[in-house]
């Protein structure tokens, strides 16, 4: 395995096997939380090491690689922030989750810009430590994959190989499939979002195939749906979980995640119809969508399916602030949008999809 900061070529498919991803270190100077974190992460399959204080951690950071840093805030020789900035300098992908029993907004502001991934309130219940820990994972193997997939291109340009095409190719196709693993990992990680990519993808694929597109035109649409909101690993866990409406200045941040998602796509080789359906998905048809504020024909057709996919698979499941819809319902509140929210034609497809086909088992 390469080490941090090497540009040796890892393949995608292994970044997420790799030996580190499931080692832990636990930090904390209380012995029975250390014993209760260690037993359950263990439990959960992951390779844990504990320490008492910040000393004794940073040895352990340079002695072996780890892919995760679980700390308490308050540690007997150093500040959990400040710890961050001495384990990064080891090795700047560590994912580091900080854990307190005194939550404080300034130290949660400090504590993400030194570069935490997460900011836990003790108690915290262990499936949310869980679930927290496997965002954190999926960010870090992204992050990896994006170095090494920009060092492969600049080497191999560099030389200019006619074989440089077919690897990249290649290495556009693994990428894509790590992507994938990773979305759901990083859905699963929520549980009301588990599954959410699959099926949007696969409802974008039959409306492509409904409204008669090229069979590349909907492979493209297809990935795109399948890493659309990658981006939202860039976004905060308390506003993914808000058990109600977000605030605009929160909104905002929300909305952010399309260009995170497609700063991380573009330098990984992905065919520019995919970057743009992804840069379009919430664009709606009256302009009144994000980010560019696109209208009818100026919103790539992908984008369009893309849009009216993920709001239908949306509307028909559970979410925190609200029950499922039922297919009827979801159509009827969509027949109110035609024109506005989606394009038409799209829509038209989508009731041909589920009035006429049944299939996907969405029909009524």
């Amino acid at each position: 395995m390469a080490s941090p900061g090497s540009d040796a070529v890892v393949p995608a498919d292994q970044l997420l096997g790799e030996p580190d991803r499931r080692r832990i270190l636990v930090v904390d100077d209380e012995a029975s939380l250390r014993d209760v974190l260690s037993r359950f992460l263990r439990s959960r399959g992951y390779v844990v090491q504990t320490a008492a204080d910040g000393g004794a951690a940073i040895r352990e950071l340079r002695s072996q690689q780890y892919a995760l840093l679980l700390c308490d805030v308050r540690l007997p020789d150093a500040y959990g922030v400040q710890l961050i900035d001495a384990a990064h300098k080891h090795d700047p992908d560590l994912a580091v989750i900080l854990l307190t029993g005194y939550p404080d907004a300034a130290v949660k502001t400090a504590a993400y810009e030194a570069g935490a991934m997460d900011y836990l309130t003790k108690p915290v219940p262990l499936n949310e430590l869980e679930q927290a820990i496997e965002r954190a994972l999926a960010r870090r193997a992204l992050t990896r994959e994006r170095r090494h997939l920009e060092s492969f291109i600049e080497r191999e340009l560099a030389k200019g190989t006619a074989e440089f095409t077919r690897q990249l190719d290649s290495r556009a196709v693994a990428v894509a499939e790590s992507l994938a693993r990773l979305c759901s990992m990083y859905e699963n990680s929520y549980g009301f979002l588990s599954g959410t990519s699959t099926r949007v993808a696969t409802v974008a694929t039959v409306l492509g195939q409904v409204m008669g597109l090229s069979s590349s035109t909907v492979d493209d649409i297809k990935v795109a749906a399948t890493v659309r909101d990658i981006g939202l690993i860039g976004v905060p866990h308390e506003l993914m979980t808000r058990p109600g409406p977000l605030g605009a200045e929160e909104f905002e941040r929300i909305k952010q995640h399309v260009r995170i998602g497609v700063d991380l796509l573009t330098p990984l080789g992905f065919a520019p119809d995919v970057i743009e359906f992804v840069h379009t998905h919430h664009e709606h048809w009256d302009g009144s969508g994000y980010p560019r504020r696109l209208t009818g024909g100026e919103i790539p057709l992908g984008g369009r399916i893309l849009c009216v996919a993920e709001t239908f698979v949306a509307l028909i499941s559970h979410r925190p602030f609200r029950p499922a819809m039922t297919t009827d319902d979801t159509l009827a509140y969509l027949t109110s949008h035609v024109g506005g929210l989606v394009d038409p034609d799209v829509y038209e497809a989508l009731v041909r999809t589920v009035r006429e086909s049944h299939i996907l088992g969405l029909g009524t």
